[in-house]
């Protein structure tokens, strides 16, 4: 990493960045008996899914047979008309995001799910088609399960719900799970709704632009939205999906003994 810095090669420094990570993270799990946080979820969301570890979801995306070019470029040269994107998905530090993730993957909620968004910097999916709902309808209450704005500041012990870091006066800090990768997954929210930044539920999306490139003060991702995971693998074709491409299937692989439904 050192020598990538100093050439000022800024790819070869956020991969070494992103292998320094994913390294300290296994540390981190290997610390921790499985299912196990080092600190408590708060009591008022006892009632929703939670994610106490790490979990891998595959992700199979599927080109749409009316798009002007109906198929993805992989590195080799080569043309699909699917490609299966690898997720890892961080309890340690969204365990709520992450479980209502995982829950809805279990749920087959995004099987046959189509993009319905994508513009320079996200590409976004996870609202039900039809229906006036904007999110997941709890089979079991009948309603919309919303789930907090949820954010793990560097300094802290635990995430802290329901507050931008900009209504704590801590824009200026550091995150845990940054917004600086390509591939790095969030949770969108229906601003407009009362909840606000407290009305996530099934709507997601993946970004598709380094925010480590952007100048200081631009990145206007952290500390307003929820970041619980990051593609690891095939994240560069996200840069060719389309509207009207679909998620034919996600699966969770590994992972699910860290998965609590209503624990």
């Amino acid at each position: 990493m050192a020598l990538a810095i100093r050439g000022q090669d800024i790819t070869s420094t956020l991969a070494r960045q992103e292998e320094a990570g994913a390294f300290i993270g296994q540390i981190r799990a290997l610390s921790l008996k499985p299912g196990e946080l080092p600190y408590k979820i708060p009591s008022d969301y006892d009632n929703l899914p939670r994610l106490r570890g790490r979990a891998t979801v595959s992700c199979t995306l599927a080109k749409s047979p009316n798009s002007k070019k109906p198929y993805y470029t992989l590195e080799d040269g080569s043309r699909v008309k699917e490609v299966q994107l690898k997720l890892v998905i961080d309890g340690f530090h969204a365990p709520i995001t992450g479980g209502n993730f995982v829950d809805l993957v279990q749920r087959k909620f995004y099987n046959d799910m189509p993009i319905q968004g994508v513009g320079d910097l996200l590409v976004s999916t996870g609202k039900p088609p039809g229906g006036n709902s904007n999110g997941f309808i709890d089979p079991s209450t009948k309603v919309k399960r919303t789930i907090p704005l949820e954010i793990f500041y560097k300094k802290d012990k635990a995430p802290t719900y329901e507050y931008t870091s900009d209504d704590e006066m801590r824009a200026t800090e550091s995150f845990t799970l940054p917004f600086q990768s390509y591939g790095a997954l969030g949770m969108d929210y229906a601003i407009e709704e009362e909840e606000g930044v407290n009305s996530g539920s099934s709507e997601f999306w993946f970004l598709k632009w380094d925010q480590g490139l952007l100048a200081p003060g631009r990145n206007t991702l952290d500390g307003s939205h929820s970041c619980f995971g990051y593609v690891v693998d095939g994240a560069d074709v996200l840069g060719q999906v389309e509207v009207g491409d679909k998620i034919e299937y996600m699966k969770v692989e590994e992972g699910l003994e860290n998965f609590f439904n209503k624990a």
